[in-house]
């Protein structure tokens, strides 16, 4: 009788152990889902406004840009890195732990569309596809996307998330690249 009631208990905790195994992973993998979402309109609000202070200067409404207004945001989960080159910019982020914050890196320049791509922890690029907010991108279509449409592009079970002010300074990385010699074909 003992030992039927053993391996029932047995039985009964290696069930509970793995549905308790299944449930963090489906939490751990929402955690990711929403900090990539959040991150990316973080990085696209930003993207905007330097955006437009880049503007202002080519228009000659200013000389310089005002870094005292401006400040590189936090990302949960990501570090958020700013490259400024001429009147262009580039907008990094990457997950600070990967498959642990987030899978997918973010990317944004001057054209203000969010592209991601999990490329296991490096920067994304322009050459990835536009980020639509689903767990990991997929490569799309221009011809599928309907611009009369815009709202089938918004997810509704997504809350945005307003950026809030860095608790500790921000330090803007620049670097200078070299540009890749194109493949011949």
């Amino acid at each position: 009788m003992y030992i039927i009631i053993t391996i029932l208990a047995l039985i009964a905790l290696g069930w509970l152990s793995w549905f308790g195994r299944r449930e963090l992973e489906r939490r751990r993998r929402k955690r990711m889902s929403d900090n990539a979402y959040n991150t990316a309109l973080t990085l696209w609000n930003f993207a905007r406004v330097v955006k437009d202070h880049l503007d202002e200067i080519s228009r000659g409404r200013a000389e310089v840009i005002d870094f005292t207004n401006i400040s590189v945001p936090t990302g949960t989960g990501y570090n958020v890195c700013l490259e400024l080159a001429g009147y262009g910019f580039r907008i990094h982020a990457v997950p600070e732990k990967y498959d642990r914050t987030g899978r997918v890196s973010l990317y944004v320049d001057n054209a203000l569309t969010v592209r991601a791509w999990d490329h296991c922890g490096r920067n994304a690029s322009a050459q990835d596809p536009e980020y639509t907010g689903d767990d990991l991108p997929t490569e799309t279509n221009a011809s599928q996307l309907d611009s009369a449409q815009p709202e089938a592009l918004i997810q509704p079970d997504k809350e945005s998330i307003k950026a809030r002010h860095a608790s500790r300074p921000r330090v803007i990385k620049a670097e200078r690249r070299q540009p890749k010699p194109k493949a011949e074909s």
